[in-house]
Order: structure tokens, then sequence, then C-alpha cells
């Protein structure tokens, strides 16, 4: 048996650019706001019938206090919380076939300025998935989930996989089906300025297909993928006064994604990717904030035995704002990151990290400057098993 648990605690204070009438327009104001959060997740593990069936229960909670304010003065304020308890269960019937199933509660509660008066949703969820492999080589999964949503209802969703991989050699073909929901969360139906208490789910649907490629024994991976996702009633926010709304229907997204991966060296590891997104709204216009190309390389090296580094360079192009009323393109950008670790007794290590260190002057949404070069430090830790 083994227990787990994980915590995390934030107190934040920050500044933004706000709203001035009578155009409503993005202006460098005197606005600011505090953030507090505490959360925290427990459980177990254990494995009944010599280690056939592996079980997982935990429980987890969250609270959340956010305040905002005009030249010191308080102007909103939002107190949220969440607990939420889960099981999941893995009956391997042998090495070709298992089970996956399991259950979720969860509880959501909020208050806020615009709205005193508690408010609280209830979400459970049953899920179950059968993992199979009928012929050498060929994986296949099944599986589907039921959740029924307090304020919204029943929603019944599924996904189905498959992978190939081709005997004698190193080539591997996959596809996946599925459906998702997503119900408002009680920020976006009750925030103060921003939420919208008549906001209703968004459904989605998706596939995609792809193939790896191994090459040199292995040294060398290639991926490439397809894939395409409707989202109907998409959940977004209105342009102009910045309330959470649903876009009606269908937000049409498809593209694909290449990576390639390349072991130079025991100790080096270099990582490309690149990823096209053809979004459409259902007026036609392309999806928010969501980049038409974009590219990543990452370099994985271990110089010394306890030192290991990773740098990564991230290049963002033709990415719209505000495209329900006047589309408007934000600069093309690149944003170069690292970070240096040090194990200094085993499992131990103290790391600094270093973002957007080429000081970009950057957008991702309209009229918001991001933070320029930051750099942070801190220490993981591994706790002993025994």
């Amino acid at each position: 048996m083994k227990v787990f648990f994980a915590a995390r605690s934030l107190d934040a204070d920050y500044e933004y650019d706000g709203l001035v009438p009578p155009t409503w327009s993005l202006s460098d104001t005197p606005d600011s706001g505090t953030t507090k959060q505490h959360a925290g997740r427990v459980g177990t593990e254990f494995s009944l019938f010599d280690g056939a069936f592996q079980n997982t229960f935990a429980i987890q909670g969250m609270e959340v206090k956010r305040d905002t304010y005009y030249s010191g003065a308080r102007t909103g304020w939002y107190d949220g919380d969440r607990i939420k308890g889960e099981y999941k269960g893995v009956l391997t019937f042998n090495d070709k076939l298992s089970l996956l199933a399991g259950a979720e509660w969860e509880e959501t509660g909020a208050e806020t300025s615009s709205n005193t008066a508690r408010q609280t949703a209830d979400v459970t969820g049953t899920y179950a998935q059968l993992m199979m492999e009928p012929v050498p080589g060929l994986v296949l999964t099944g599986g589907g989930r039921i959740d029924d949503h307090s304020a919204f209802g029943q929603f019944d969703t599924y996904r189905l996989t498959a992978a190939y991989l081709v005997p004698g050699t190193a080539t591997k073909l996959r596809a996946s089906r599925g459906t998702g929901f997503r119900a408002p969360s009680l920020f976006e139906l009750y925030a103060p300025f921003y939420g919208n208490p008549n906001l209703t789910p968004e459904e989605s649907e998706s596939w995609d297909a792809g193939v790896e490629q191994g090459l040199f024994g292995d040294r060398l991976r290639l991926s490439a993928t397809y894939f395409e996702l409707d989202t109907d009633n998409m959940i977004s926010y209105d342009p102009m006064t910045y309330v959470s709304i649903n876009i009606p229907g269908v937000t049409e997204r498809s593209g694909v994604e290449l990576t390639a991966t390349a072991i130079v060296s025991q100790g080096l590891t270099v990582t490309a990717s690149y990823t096209y997104v053809d979004s459409d709204t259902p007026d036609g216009q392309q999806l928010v904030r969501v980049p038409k190309h974009s590219a990543v390389l990452s370099v994985d090296a271990k110089p010394l035995d306890k030192v290991s580094l990773n740098v990564t360079a991230k290049f963002v192009t033709d990415l719209v704002d505000v495209p329900q009323t006047n589309p408007v393109d934000l600069d093309d950008y690149v944003l170069v990151s690292a970070k240096l670790g040090y194990e200094f007794t085993p499992g131990w290590v103290a790391y600094v990290r270093g973002e957007n260190l080429l000081d970009e002057d950057y957008q991702t949404t309209l009229g918001y400057g991001p933070a320029g070069l930051s750099v942070y430090g801190g220490l993981t830790m591994a706790l002993p098993n025994d």
C-alpha cells in the first residue's frame, strides 16, 4: 500500500490594464488585484489479487480568493472553493486485456461581489475503458463516460483509439475519435464584470490520425498527426464588454502536428515540433488567440552527472484578437527560456529558471503585455519510498 499527497499555496499581487469609458478601450490604469490560493490532494494506492487489481482512492480540495482594486479602493471580489473525491481501478486479466473503471464526485462553490448568495455546482461522473491487443502489435481502447451536472443534466461521451506497430518495422499507425463536453465554471457564470449566468455547456467532437517512425535504431523519431475538432456552443467572451458568452453554432479547428526527436549523444537530446491550426468561428472568422503557426525547438542536456539543462525556443505567428468585430493581427514573437538544475543530494534538486530571455515585447491578448525577462529559483525534493 502507498500513501501520497501534494500541496500548493499561492499569494500574489499584480497590476493590470483596465477599460476606460466612454470608449472602454484598454489603457494604463491604476487597476490592481490580489490572489490567494490553497490546494491539496491526498490518497492511497493498493493492489489485490497478486497485483492484478490496482486501486486508487483520493480526495482533493482548493480554495481561491480574488480581490480587485482601483487606486487602492476595493472594486470587486471572488471567493471560490472545490472539493473532489475519486476512485480508479485497473483490472488486468492478462498482458492482452485490461479494464479501467472509476467514479468521481466534485462540488464547486463561489460567492462574488456581484452575487453575494453562495452558488454551487455538483458533478458526478462514472467511466470505464477496455484496453486490448487482439493481434500482436494492434492495441485498441474503447471507453465511455457519464457525467451528471446539477445544473445542466446528464452528458454521455466516448473515446475510441487504435495503434498498430507494423511487424518487423519501427512504424506505428494510430488514430482516435471521441466526444466531450464542458460546463461553464462558476467564475464564468458569476464573476464580477465577466460572469454570465445564462451560459450553457459546450460540446465537442474530435478525431485524429497519425504515424510515428523510428530511424537509426530509434535514435531519431518522427511523428505526424492530422486532427479535427468541432465545438458547438463554444464558451468565449464578448470583445466589447469582456463578458463570457456562448458562440452560437459550431467552431471548427483542424490542423497538423509534426515532431522530430533526435538523441544526439548520451547526454544530449534535441526535439523540434511544428503545429498548424486552421480555425473558423461560425461567422467565418479566425478563432481568437489561436495561432495558425507555432514551432518549438528544445534542447535537453546533461553536461555533468548531477547537472541538467533545458533550453527552449518558441516561435508564434498569425495570431489575431477580437475577431468578432474588427480583427486585429498581433505581432509574431519568439520566446526563449532555460532551466538549469543541480542535484546536490539524491532526490533534491536546486534549480534556476529564466523565461523570455530575449526580453521580447509581445502580446497574446490585445492590449495586455506579458512579463519581460524573468528569473526564478526553486528546490524540488523527493520523499523516501520506505
